[in-house]
């Protein structure tokens, strides 16, 4: 019977053959563990993708904001750190906030919020600034960091990522889902040695990220249609027309990433 046995399973003739078997064995243990660890990040990027409703959040096209010359008769206002242009027949309208201001006429609407950018965005970006794969000397700015989330698509994941790369990839769609209530379809950045902006063009409206490049002061500016199609020119004149003043010294953006795109130095 054992030499039955031995023929059937010629595995077992030696003793040597077990100690190849668990040594193959213990190798594949080890292989499979050091791969769910470098991938565990991938994994959780598939979990929120498909739990999380991420896998249709595309790419938004960018592109620098074009020249223009602002009207010499628009006038200028202020509120707070902030000043800006807009044209004659735009209209003050009230509103319950002493940092926010309302302008419109009979077709458009204008909406200006002046305010330092908030604690718990300054956290998001000193997260954002340690999970960035490829740092650089360029501050990260909360105009920065949208451009960075609006250019990313779930699409871009792939299984040979890195796993920092990974998890950058799964806080900027992750991000963008939550900054992306009207569903930008296209985008438009500028940054100057004073000011970065990004403009986020919606079907009825548009929203424009600012913040100063030397303190936390920044603001949000939407661009409403009552009715046809925003004046796209328009909308880029008043962008233009915009300053931000500096904070305190020692109050300034963190300093870590570049997304891709312009520098313009205006």
């Amino acid at each position: 019977m054992n030499g039955i046995r031995q023929e059937k399973c010629p595995l077992f003739r030696t003793p040597r053959r077990w100690h190849v078997l668990f040594t193959v064995l213990v190798v594949l243990t080890l292989v499979a563990g050091l791969s769910g660890r470098h991938y565990r990040y991938h994994f959780i990027w598939k979990y929120m993708e498909w739990h999380g409703d991420l896998y249709d959040v595309k790419a938004v096209p960018n592109s620098p904001m074009p020249d223009g010359v602002i009207p010499e008769d628009w006038k200028e206002h202020s509120l707070g750190c902030m000043t800006f242009r807009l044209p004659s027949e735009l209209m003050p309208q009230k509103t319950n906030h002493t940092d926010m201001v309302a302008f419109q006429d009979e077709h458009r609407k204008i909406i200006i919020l002046c305010d330092p950018i908030g604690e718990g965005f300054v956290e998001l970006l000193d997260l954002a600034s340690q999970l960035n794969p490829a740092p650089t000397t360029v501050p990260l700015t909360v105009p920065r960091l949208h451009l960075e989330c609006f250019s990313t698509g779930a699409d871009e994941f792939r299984w040979s990522m890195s796993p920092k790369d990974v998890q950058w990839h799964t806080f900027c769609i992750g991000l963008r889902r939550l900054i992306d209530p009207n569903k930008a379809v296209s985008t438009e950045s500028f940054f100057r040695k004073d000011l970065d902006g990004i403009l986020l063009f919606s079907e009825k409206n548009v929203c424009l990220v600012l913040q100063s490049t030397s303190s936390m002061n920044g603001g949000l500016i939407w661009f409403i249609a009552k009715d046809g199609e925003l004046d796209s020119n328009w909308v880029r004149n008043v962008s233009r027309s915009i300053n931000i003043k500096s904070g305190p010294e020692g109050v300034s953006p963190a300093k870590n990433s570049e997304p891709n795109a312009q520098t313009d130095e205006k």
